[in-house]
Formats: C-alpha cells, sequence, structure tokens
C-alpha cells in the first residue's frame, strides 16, 4: 500500500533562486522487511513525480520512505520556477543541474541518515542519480537505474547530435518533435483523448496515464483548460542541455562502487538492449535486466513487472550477498 504522507513541498535547488518539489511517500509492505531502504526517485524527461507512484505502489521490499522530485522546469517545480525560467534569469534543467538539485534534496531532508539510501531513477533520472554518486560517492548505498540516458559515443561528434551510430534517438530528435508539440487542452479529458496512446503515452496503464493528467497538467489561470507543467519550450532545452554529458557519465561509471541495477527493455528507443548491457560493464558492482516486450517507458506501461526486477535486486541487496556479473 501507498501512501503520499503530505502535500507537495519545496526545497531550494543548487541555484538557490529556484525550488525543488518533492513528494513524500510511505510505502507499507506486506512481506514484513525488516530493514527497509530509503528511496530517492527521479522521473524521464517531460514526466513528473507522480507518475512513478502506481510502480512505488507494487515494490514488496520496501517499507518505509520514498522522496520523488521535479526537476526544476518540470512538475511542481516547473510551475514554481516558470518566472524566472522564461525571462532566462536560471538555467534549465541539464544533465549537470538534475544531479545537483537530486543532492540538494538530499542533503535539505538530511536523507543521508536514512540508511540505506537507494536512488531510483528513470531516463534522464537516472543519469542524474549516477552523475549525482559519481560527484558525491557513497551518497548512495545502491541505485536502480532504469533505461538511463547515456551514450556509449560522444554525440557532440555525432553529426552534432542529430543520429547516434546505432540509429537510436537523440535529444536534438526529440527536441525538434516536442518544441512544436500541442500543451493546452479545454479539459483534461481533452488532453486525455489527445495523448493517450501517442508517442511516449503509447501503452501506459490507467493508472500512470491518470497521474500524469491529474499532476502533469495544471489549470490555467483563466479557468480556460489545461496545460502542460512543463512547457514544451522548457522540454525542448532539457534535451539539448548537452550532449557530452550522457558520454561523460560513461566514461566515469568505472569510479561507482556500490551496486548498480540497470533495467533495458527490448523496444527501448533511446538505450538499445545492447548499449545498456555495455553500459553496465563499465561498473565496478552491477546487475542488467532487459525485460521483454516493454519499450523507454517500462514504468509507465507494466510497473509490475519493473518493480518485480527492483525487489529481486533489493531483496539480495538486504541480504548482503552482494552483486554478481550482469545477467547478459
Amino acid at each position: 500500500m501507498l501512501t503520499a504522507t503530505s502535500a507537495v513541498k519545496f526545497v531550494p535547488a543548487a541555484a538557490q533562486e529556484l525550488q525543488i518539489a518533492y513528494r513524500h511517500y510511505a510505502l507499507n509492505s506486506s512481506a514484513g522487511v525488516a530493514k527497509s531502504p530509503t528511496l530517492v526517485v527521479a522521473h524521464a524527461t517531460g514526466l513528473c513525480k507522480e507518475v512513478y507512484a502506481p510502480l512505488l505502489e507494487q515494490l514488496k521490499t520496501v517499507q518505509g520512505d520514498a522522496f520523488a522530485l521535479d526537476s526544476r522546469n518540470h512538475g511542481d517545480s516547473g510551475t514554481a520556477n516558470l518566472e524566472l525560467l522564461e525571462s532566462g534569469h536560471a538555467t534549465a534543467e541539464s544533465f549537470l543541474d538534475n544531479a545537483r538539485d537530486i543532492l540538494a534534496l538530499i542533503d535539505a531532508l538530511k536523507l543521508t541518515a536514512k540508511r540505506p539510501l537507494i536512488g531510483m531513477g528513470h531516463s534522464v533520472g537516472a543519469a542524474g542519480m549516477l552523475f549525482a554518486e559519481i560527484m558525491r560517492p557513497n551518497t548512495f548505498d545502491a541505485i536502480v537505474a532504469i533505461d538511463p540516458i547515456i551514450s556509449t559515443v560522444d554525440l557532440d561528434k555525432v553529426a552534432q547530435g542529430v543520429a547516434a551510430p546505432d540509429g537510436s534517438a537523440t535529444g536534438l530528435d526529440v527536441a525538434h518533435t516536442v518544441i512544436n508539440r500541442k500543451a493546452t487542452w479545454k479539459s483534461r479529458d481533452e488532453a486525455r483523448a489527445h495523448l493517450a496512446g501517442r508517442g511516449m503515452y503509447t501503452g501506459w496503464c490507467p493508472q500512470a496515464m491518470d497521474a500524469f493528467l491529474n499532476y502533469g497538467l495544471r489549470d490555467l489561470e483563466d479557468g480556460a483548460g489545461v496545460t502542460l507543467k512543463c512547457t514544451p519550450k522548457q522540454e525542448a532545452h532539457s534535451f539539448l542541455s548537452g550532449a557530452h554529458y550522457p558520454y561523460l557519465i560513461f566514461q566515469r561509471l568505472h569510479e561507482i562502487r556500490i551496486p548498480i541495477l540497470f533495467i533495458g527493455s527490448e523496444g527501448s528507443e533511446f538505450i538499445p538492449p545492447k548499449n545498456i548491457k555495455e553500459i553496465a560493464m563499465q561498473c565496478q558492482r552491477q546487475e542488467c535486466v532487459i525485460l521483454p516486450r516493454l519499450r523507454h517507458m517500462m514504468p509507465h506501461e507494466d510497473p509490475k513487472a519493473v518493480a518485480s526486477a527492483i525487489d529481486q535486486f533489493l531483496r539480495r541487496f538486504n541480504s548482503n550477498a552482494g552483486v554478481a556479473t550482469a545477467k547478459m
């Protein structure tokens, strides 16, 4: 059972003029976990913290706290920071800023005292978790990286980021798409009709779609409809935040000493299975699981399958069994 213990709260971002929104969830496992980890959860670009609630609710090995944050230009953070971001007085999210803001949340809430501390991220959020651990070793006791946006090549040197050698999508590809996306609807029902089953929302479970419509959109001030909390301009900024960072993280993965679970998917549009296996092999203590049939948005397509992979990893972690070499 999952309980949101309070309303959305804020802490200062790494850039002090900005705020980072977070939501505290209490996870009540029926598995009788003796020493349950505390989770810090970071989302994918274009989403928000609440869309991971269906995944958290499926976890069986966690009984305690989960803190899910919105990156600085997404969700409730994006709404709070919109004027500063749109005026250019503050920088939009980058891979580096994401990692720094994760650390800022951990510091503000003193989460390093809540051991074991597990970082769980998806897509750019997963890359941010890994980057945070590289920047400040031993922040986490383990990391779950779901289809992390990490590149095995320097995309700054590959057609200026237009196309990766393996044909997978890059930030520039996606930025061209999102900058012109529809962002405003007369109602959430109209937004659902437009978004459900389209693009990155293809195959989403009803619970995840409901969460995005409820929390990824905000009411317009004039009451005339709803709009995305993360504006198309800000989402595009996130995809263009520096093509060198995914490769920089790849080059430094060998520095991470804690256990890491990499979760990939057969149909990922960004990180093909062979790439995530190569990424995982850079780490000292890692597992790599490839889930069949799913795509990059796997936590929202089949949260139960993703939670099962995480539970298996955390059971081994909790029993101090260590992490074996990648399952390939």
